[in-house]
């Protein structure tokens, strides 16, 4: 055999193992495009899970604050408001301080009073169910303007004072003036918390923001509120 004959077997044993290898190039160039598709999907399902867990947490969210909103609400409910003084005069209220602070005074009333069924199934005097209630605790709570400390006056139920005149908001009903000292519980009684106020305000020259009155069924609430 001579060096061309065996040339020219080595030239066709090449160009048939062509097709072979253009075959298995354009298999690897398949796999190459079946996995760049595969890399494409991955992101897209990772984004849809990412979104997916970003609406749900929005909504769990928005349900949390509007069910904390409902019963801040409703807690606001259970406070029935009323007017703050029912007196002619005035008290100025204190200058702010260089931080623009103001102090806090707070009356709180403890009423007598018997005019409900929780009142009632508490006991006592059942005989004054309807009748004019009396403020028999009056304390004054003070904040200072910072908040940095309270102090408490509290004024005997028995204490004389002049209640001065009050008109009921209700029914524009009007409650003259004492005439002299009276027991200051009876305060309450002239168109209810706004005079006891007055008085106070009228006695001591110091500017009342607030007042809070709780009855019988009220300080039991508050003291099973806190263990008893």
């Amino acid at each position: 055999m001579t060096r061309s004959s065996v040339q020219g077997e080595d030239t066709r044993q090449g160009a048939s193992n062509a097709p072979e290898r253009a075959e298995t190039a354009v298999d690897d160039t398949e796999g190459t495009d079946d996995g760049a598709e595969a890399s494409r999907r991955r992101p897209r399902r990772g984004r849809r899970v990412l979104r997916w867990t970003a609406v749900t947490l929005a909504v769990l969210i928005a349900g949390t604050a509007g069910a904390g909103f409902l019963y801040y609400e409703h807690l606001n409910d259970n406070i029935k408001k009323d007017t703050l003084n029912l007196g002619d005069s005035k008290v100025a209220a204190p200058t702010p301080n260089a931080a623009g602070q103001t102090p806090l005074n707070i009356l709180v009333i403890g009423s007598d009073a018997r005019d409900s069924e929780e009142n009632q199934q508490l006991g006592g005097a059942r005989e004054t169910f309807g009748s004019t209630p009396l403020a028999d605790v009056q304390m004054l709570v003070h904040l200072s303007a910072d908040r940095s400390n309270m102090s408490v006056v509290s004024m005997p139920r028995d204490t004389l004072v002049e209640i001065p005149k009050c008109t009921d908001p209700d029914d524009g009903k009007v409650y003259p003036a004492s005439e002299g000292r009276v027991m200051t519980n009876r305060s309450l009684g002239h168109g209810g918390p706004g005079c006891t106020v007055a008085t106070w305000q009228e006695l001591t020259g110091i500017h009342i923001d607030h007042f809070m009155m709780v009855d019988f069924a009220g300080v039991v609430s508050m003291a099973d509120a806190v263990g008893g």
